[in-house]
C-alpha cells in the first residue's frame, strides 16, 4: 500500500534502509516497466552549483533531494534520514520544500 502523504506520516515507519528501520518500500514496490533514477546532493549553501565533495561535523549542509524515471510510473516517494553507524541522528534536517516534509519516527530524523 502506497501513501501520497508519505509512509512516516501515514505509518509512523522508517523504511530507509538505515540501521534499525523497517522494511525498505523496495521490499513490496518493485515491479513495473519503468526504472527511477534518484540522487541525493550536497551543497555548501542554497544556489550553490558546486557539489561538496568532503563533510565536516558540526557544519550545515543544503541538500538536494531530485528523483527521475522513465516510462511514466504512477507516482513515487522518498524517504532519508542521516545516522551514525551505530544508528543514533547524525544532525538534523530543517527548512524543506513545499513538495517534501520533516518527520519524526521513533526519535529518527526523517525527510520525505
Amino acid at each position: 500500500m502506497s501513501h501520497h502523504n508519505g509512509v512516516a506520516e501515514e505509518q509512523n515507519k522508517d523504511r530507509t534502509g538505515a540501521p534499525g528501520s523497517s522494511q525498505p518500500c523496495s521490499a513490496c514496490h518493485s515491479s513495473g516497466s519503468y526504472t527511477v533514477t534518484p540522487s541525493i546532493t550536497a551543497y555548501a549553501f542554497e544556489g550553490s552549483e558546486t557539489p561538496v565533495t568532503e563533510f565536516t561535523p558540526n557544519t550545515e549542509y543544503y541538500i538536494v533531494f531530485e528523483v527521475g524515471s522513465s516510462n511514466n510510473p504512477e507516482g513515487y516517494g522518498f524517504q532519508a534520514t542521516a545516522v551514525f553507524g551505530n544508528g543514533d541522528n547524525a544532525g538534523t534536517f530543517i527548512a524543506c520544500s513545499d513538495n517534501a516534509q520533516l518527520e519524526d519516527v521513533g526519535g529518527r530524523h526523517i525527510v520525505e
